[in-house]
Formats: C-alpha cells, structure tokens, sequence
C-alpha cells in the first residue's frame, strides 16, 4: 500500500475561527487611522487599521487586523453597538470582516437570487399568455357549456412513437 494525499480543508464557518480581521461602521466622517487605532488598541495589538475612503473622502467604515483571533473577538465584544463615534450618527458597528470565501458566497448567492427573479417574471408572463389562450382557458360554447378540452398526448405519441416499452433488449 502506498500513501495518500490528504486533503484538509475547514467546514463551513470554521474559517472564521482564525481570522483576525474586523469591520468597522458607521464612523464619522472626520475618523481617522490614528483614530481607528486607537479606539481599537484596547483589544489588542492592532497590526493593521485602514479607513475606506473613495476620491479621499471617509466611507464612514474601516478595518482592523489584530495579531490573535481572541483580541479580534474582544474588540467585536466590546465595541459593536457601545458607543456614538464623534460625527456619526449611530452606534460602531464591529464585526468579523467578510472573508474571500464568504465574499464569493454572497456574490454567487445573489447572482442566483436575480436569475431566480427572471425566470420567475417569464414564467409569469407566460402564464399569463397562456391563461388568455382558448385551449388553456376555454370560454363558454353556445349552450353555455365549455368545449372538451383537446386530449394531452406526449411527444412520442404525437410523433407516431409507441410510448410501450419493448421487452427483451432494445
């Protein structure tokens, strides 16, 4: 017997165990990285803290990347929702950042959701044509009765095909 490669990878979820990186929202405007470290030195040592800024200007957002995932889990704890940043107007939001993983999840989650939206509205289009058609929806006859409604017959029996399966091979 020769060996194996194993593959190890983590379960759903268990991913976030390790990470070290969080979100944070809803920062005033004037928040800077300086500021950001700061308010999150408490918790831990803090390797990395950015601002997302577009053209310059403060999204009112940032990340924080600790050394170890228990300083990341304190400052989630401790932070998330307890106080008002100066110029904001609600409480921090601190979170687990969104891993690449979960980033991708989303992204293909909602790629479906707004597939799901269109087949939906076709399909309702075409009932709706359909329930305006005669032999769907048959109007009343002269004596008030509806018409028969024509026999539903498969592919193959409309194509002359029998639809008996043969016994005895192909």
């Amino acid at each position: 017997g020769g060996t194996r490669a194993c593959k190890v990878q983590l379960a759903e979820g268990e991913e976030a165990r390790f990470e070290t990186k969080v979100f944070v929202g809803q920062l005033g405007p004037g928040v800077t990285k300086t500021d950001l470290e700061a308010i999150a030195q408490p918790f831990g040592t803090v390797e990395d803290a950015d601002i997302i800024t577009r053209e310059g200007i403060s999204q009112g957002c940032g990340f924080v990347r600790f050394t170890h995932r228990e300083q990341a889990e304190a400052a989630v704890q401790g932070l998330d929702g307890q106080f008002i940043v100066q110029g904001a107007h609600r409480p921090i939001v601190v979170r687990f950042a969104d891993t690449q993983r979960t980033k991708e999840r989303k992204r293909v989650q909602l790629q479906l959701q707004r597939q799901l939206q269109q087949v939906s509205a076709l399909a309702a289009a075409a009932l709706a044509t359909e329930t305006n058609s005669p032999t769907i929806n048959p109007s009343p006859g002269p004596e008030g009765h509806a018409p028969p409604a024509p026999p539903l017959t498969s592919t193959m029996e409309a194509e002359g095909r029998s639809t008996k399966r043969r016994r005895g091979g192909p």
